[in-house]
């Protein structure tokens, strides 16, 4: 638990090599999770991908791909069933954005090929997610690349640090206590 019986809580996050992202909430105490998952896939998923290649009868070409899985689904009244992939570069199959089902073309299955020797550029077994919760309700998550981190701040300031008031917005400033301890000591030392 964090940040109990204050009214603050920032959480500075980052998840692989990606900028600081930082969340803030009144809804205190906090708990904070960074957890790594392994990305669920199919039988058929190499985290160092391969290519496929097949006839699409709905574009009527052939198409070529490097994944890192895919997927078949039917599609209503017509013959071919679609095939689903999930790309390089995404973390899931291909999905519509408004129902999240599977989308793609339609394959005929007699023409699917795999090619070992296509990879994708970065390897890709697992996710890292947090998760923040207030009262056992989760009240933020992100996920990224791994590794994930994470640093909470209660209150204004943070740890380590003293409020004091000042002109300028937001009203107060947050000073380093060593810095201001050590200032404080060369004072009483020269008196």
């Amino acid at each position: 638990m964090y940040c109990s019986g204050h009214n603050k809580a920032i959480v500075t996050y980052k998840l692989g090599s990606t900028a600081k992202q930082v969340y803030e909430t009144d809804k205190t105490p906090i708990e904070v999770t960074a957890y790594q998952k392994r990305v669920a896939a199919t039988n058929s998923f190499k985290n160092e991908g391969f290519g496929i290649n097949f006839y699409s009868p709905n574009n009527r070409n052939w198409v070529t791909w490097i994944v890192h899985d895919y997927a078949f689904y039917p599609i209503e009244n017509y013959a071919y069933p679609a095939i689903s992939p999930w790309f390089c570069d995404r973390f899931d199959f291909n999905r519509n954005s408004s129902t999240k089902e599977l989308s793609g073309p339609s394959i005929a299955l007699d023409t699917l090929t795999i090619l070992p020797d296509l990879k994708c550029p970065n390897p890709l077994t697992s996710r890292c997610y947090i998760e923040i919760k207030h009262k056992g309700l989760i009240i933020f998550q992100d996920q990224g690349d791994c590794p994930a981190t994470f640093t909470v701040q209660c209150g204004d300031c943070p740890e380590d640090t003293i409020r004091c008031k000042c002109k300028e917005y937001p009203g107060y400033c947050c000073l380093p206590c060593k810095d201001v301890a050590g200032k404080i000591n060369n004072i009483v030392v020269r008196a």
